[in-house]
């Protein structure tokens, strides 16, 4: 198949359908019971430690490979690999208005570094704090959105295959 790689100028962050975590009660945290709720330091993990006790928006539910960026801190951007859960505030849900504008997977990749950048500019005294205008402002030349597929495959499935083997070293290393 023939793919046309011209690469054209779009502004993505206004492409993006953006939801901002939900500020439940700290007084119905649990460690133990009810809902598991993402915090900004499960992101990249995908653990939970804290459990919701009372009533949420289903809106606020995050699925297997939602995309997530936590908004202090770091700005890790990750895919949730964990069991449903609620979208606790400063993490940011990251999906697509359009599927036949941008592919997720690509998507996904492009904003690691543009993550990246603007967490090596935010100024801090004490904790960074990303601003979803940030994102919103986000523009760049990007593909078709065919290519876009096939580079989100791609890219995606060398991820996957990076975490077989680092399982696999980490087992023979066990072993050893």
């Amino acid at each position: 198949m023939n793919v046309s790689f011209n690469w054209e100028h779009k502004e993505i962050g206004k492409a993006l359908k953006l939801l901002s975590g939900y500020p439940f009660a700290s007084a119905n945290f649990s460690s133990e019971e009810g809902f598991p709720l993402i915090r900004i330091r499960d992101i990249l993990s995908s653990n939970i430690e804290t459990y919701y006790q009372g009533s949420f928006i289903p809106s606020y539910v995050i699925e297997f490979d939602d995309i997530l960026i936590g908004m202090d801190g770091d700005f890790n951007i990750a895919k949730w690999k964990g069991a449903n859960a609620l979208l606790n505030q400063r993490v940011l849900k990251v999906d697509v208005r359009n599927i036949n504008d941008f592919d997720l997977d690509f998507i996904f990749y492009w904003l690691q570094p543009y993550i990246k950048k603007i967490n090596d500019i935010t100024a801090a005294t004490t904790v960074k704090h990303l601003s979803i205008k940030d994102i919103v402002k986000a523009e760049s030349k990007l593909p078709c959105i065919v290519a876009q597929r096939k580079i989100g495959k791609i890219l995606s499935t060398i991820d996957q295959k990076k975490k077989k083997t680092e399982a696999l070293i980490a087992k023979y290393q066990l072993i050893k």
